[in-house]
């Protein structure tokens, strides 16, 4: 589990020597393995004859999902003609496996308590986010012996379909709702079905290249980068090209999301000519937020300097990251090495979250394992080394990776103080 952010701190960007850390290393061109709408719930490949037809087909199942909801605007309702229409053109567009339950929500042919959980998962699967981020590829194994033990044995514990909200509370509340009742075989075959497709999605992938630790290049001083996720803090794999950098929509998005309304934005700011670089960090968000090193950055921060840093820096991907941007991070993750992200969750971190439009799944909040862990550690280190913003300015590379790590040294020391004192007064209270 692991936070990053960037921050406006740095050197003149005249005294700085930093190449990018998205800078190809290796000739070797990298093609996607598959893309946003590829990875979708409703799928299509680039350029498939009926896309526009599929696309439809995810606005409608969003409007089924609003009207039993309630969220509907009477605006929007369409004549019964029409719906039947479209219900039937929906089924054509979807896997054999989701029908029968698709069906049965489609003509109400279950109570309302069920048909309000099934709106609020459909709700997340008619956008064209990945539907890894629904049932991570890591839990994929254990949720399909989940299912298979409600198959066995209809009465089972209830702590095994809790198991389930560990990734996704939509689908655990989905399973105790049908629980014994007619539609519940049809839920199981739409879920292990789901399940399947999430496997598939990720059996032939890109593997990430092998660990190869390159000697020398632990130079914080020549190169403006210092991570220590390895005792040696060297580079471990190179950056290849990747054919998604040429042919992506603009530095926010490879493919758009599904609706105009799910578009979330960042601006990333840019270096100029006389400003300054800027830096990126990555933090433990658990216990007391050790801060794992840093990069800068010579142009502008985005969506590369995590994926970049992790995966030329990390032996294996987190199993959670929290960024400000992570619900895009994760299209432009998959799109490149998909075999180094397959088992991480993406959200965004409480603060930023709500100012975002996507899918709630990118909400650390609606896991109950993750709401007490401190998302903003970033933000709170970001706050501290403000105070060495203006010093920094007038600083060589050498000299600022040296002030810079001196800092960071002194604030995690502050923090690891502060942690062993509510832990001491926390483990007084058991005693």
């Amino acid at each position: 589990m692991l936070a990053a952010d960037g921050t406006k701190i740095g050197i003149n960007i005249r005294h700085s020597t930093v190449v990018a850390i998205e800078t190809p290393t290796n000739d070797f061109t990298v093609d996607p393995c598959h893309r946003r709408n590829e990875r979708a719930f409703i799928s299509f490949a680039q350029g498939d004859h009926d896309s526009n037809g599929k696309s439809q087909s995810r606005n409608h199942l969003l409007y089924l999902s609003k009207r039993v909801l309630g969220t509907l605007d009477s605006a929007d309702e369409i004549p019964l003609e029409e719906e039947t229409k479209r219900n039937d053109i929906l089924l054509q567009h979807v896997d054999r496996g989701f029908q029968p339950l698709l069906n049965i929500f489609m003509r109400n042919g279950c109570c309302n308590r069920v048909l309000r959980k099934l709106a609020v998962l459909f709700t997340l699967l008619s956008s064209n986010h990945s539907i890894s981020s629904i049932i991570p590829h890591r839990f994929v194994d254990d949720f399909k012996s989940i299912l298979n033990l409600i198959r066995k044995n209809s009465n089972f514990d209830t702590n095994v379909i809790n198991r389930v909200a560990k990734f996704s509370p939509e689908i655990r509340d989905v399973l105790f709702a049908v629980k014994n009742s007619d539609i519940c075989s049809a839920t199981l075959e739409f879920f292990d079905h789901l399940a399947s497709r999430v496997k598939q999605l990720f059996s032939n992938c890109k593997e990430p290249d092998q660990i190869n630790p390159q000697p020398g290049s632990y130079n914080p001083a020549k190169f403006g980068r210092a991570y220590y996720f390895t005792p040696h803090g060297n580079h471990l794999r190179e950056i290849l090209k990747y054919t998604m950098d040429k042919i992506s929509h603009n530095s926010t998005y490879d493919d758009e999301p599904a609706r105009a309304e799910e578009k979330c934005n960042k601006k990333y700011p840019e270096v100029g000519r006389k400003g300054t670089t800027y830096l990126f960090l990555w933090f433990d968000p658990q216990h007391y937020g050790h801060c794992y090193g840093y990069h800068m950055i010579p142009g502008h921060e985005g969506r590369k300097d995590p994926a970049c840093s992790a995966y030329a820096y990390m032996e294996n991907a987190p199993e959670e990251i929290f960024y400000d941007f992570s619900c895009q991070l994760e299209e432009y993750c998959l799109n490149r090495e998909p075999g180094f992200w397959k088992n991480t969750s993406f959200f965004h971190d409480t603060f930023h979250g709500f100012s975002h439009k996507c899918p709630p799944v990118y909400k650390s909040s609606r896991l109950m394992l993750l709401k007490k862990i401190n998302t903003e550690i970033c933000e709170q280190t970001n706050a501290f080394l403000q105070h060495i913003k203006y010093s920094a300015r007038a600083m060589g590379m050498a000299k600022f990776n040296h002030y810079l790590q001196f800092f960071m040294h002194q604030w995690s020391q502050k923090k690891k103080q502060n942690f062993c004192k509510k832990c001491t007064l926390a483990f007084s209270y058991v005693g």
